[in-house]
């Protein structure tokens, strides 16, 4: 099979270049040949994803368009397989794409990598455009299938994140034998939109407890006065981004909105407990059983949170369960073959 994938690479680092990686290396090993439009974002927002250059994003859009070209002139493709953007300018750009994709005889699947009803309800006209030459849609949660289905009649197929064999390993042999909590992990953008904020209050109320966040510091949280048991790590290679889960004790996630969120997946395949907000396909991944639930931007229901979990027992039930989830529900090989299934069936 011939598959086109128009999708991010990284720079920058991130949930859905990770995805890409992963996906053309699976595919590939099993006898498909991908080709990649690189959609990644240029210049300054490699390293400020928030500053956007008109410029930049004119020269970035024209670069997709013509290396999309390029590809559909050179090889006839089985599949163009299109990870979309979930903003506004993202849109307006694969509108265009779609325009040129759509008059090849190739199975298009449209694949939505965010909650859909919180990231494109504004914005229905532009995708609904897309939705109508699509051969299947790719969902990552329920709540999104749902929506589609209610408010554009449209079917759809709920399509996890995943993790690859390194974390399937790991997830065999992750434990949690401290007695107390001693550090909490964040790994993400670090900004308000996912409650990082409230993190930094949260933190000020168990200054025994180290909190590390991981990831992109955006400037609003960089003027926050922030206690000494509030650890900025930063962006780093995924080697240390293991490590980071591994030192962990529990994994914090209060997001505003979410899609499938791979760092829960990945904290969830070490082992770790999680505290998270009731957003995207996170209630579906934990199931009631492998976390705690808060309120967004509630600081008290977070400090009640830290509380409940502090027993050794309980913390290793919400081990044990997301461990097996994953192993069950959200390896590379299940989720992969589930995607070369839904390729074969349309």
């Amino acid at each position: 099979m011939r598959i086109l994938l128009i999708s991010p690479l990284s720079p920058p680092i991130g949930g859905i270049a990770v995805w890409t990686e992963l996906y053309r290396s699976y595919m590939s090993d099993n006898r498909n040949i991908v080709d990649i439009v690189n959609t990644a974002v240029i210049g300054k927002r490699k390293k400020e994803v928030s500053k956007v250059n008109l410029f930049e994003e004119l020269v970035r859009a024209l670069r997709i368009f013509i290396n999309t070209i390029k590809f559909l002139y050179k090889h006839k493709y089985d599949v163009i397989h299109f990870n979309i953007s979930c903003e506004r300018n993202g849109l307006i750009r694969d509108n265009i794409i779609f325009s040129i994709i759509s008059h090849t005889n190739s199975k298009i699947v449209l694949h939505c990598h965010c909650n859909i009803e919180n990231a494109i309800y504004k914005y229905s006209k532009l995708f609904q455009n897309m939705l109508n030459r699509s051969t299947a849609v790719f969902v990552l949660n329920k709540a999104s299938k749902d929506y589609l289905y209610r408010e554009y009649n449209i079917e759809s197929i709920i399509v996890p994140n995943f993790i690859n064999n390194v974390y399937k390993m790991f997830a065999k042999h992750a434990k949690l034998n401290k007695p107390t909590i001693e550090t909490i992990l964040y790994v993400g953008h670090i900004q308000s939109s996912k409650g990082c904020d409230t993190i930094i209050k949260v933190a000020r109320y168990f200054p025994k407890i180290k909190f590390r966040l991981v990831g992109h510091l955006y400037p609003e949280i960089r003027k926050i006065t922030k206690p000494s048991n509030i650890i900025l790590v930063g962006e780093v290679s995924r080697e240390n981004i293991i490590n980071e889960y591994k030192m962990a004790d529990i994994f914090i996630f209060p997001t505003h909105t979410e899609g499938f969120p791979l760092a829960v997946l990945e904290a969830m395949s070490f082992g770790l407990p999680i505290i998270a907000t009731r957003v995207g396909a996170i209630p579906d991944m934990l199931e009631e059983k492998g976390g705690i639930f808060v309120s967004i931007d509630d600081v008290n229901d977070v400090r009640r949170a830290i509380d409940a979990i502090d027993s050794v027992q309980i913390r290793k039930k919400m081990s044990e369960f997301n461990q097996q989830k994953v192993l069950s529900s959200y390896c590379i090989d299940k989720v992969l073959d589930k995607i070369c299934d839904s390729y074969k069936s349309k």
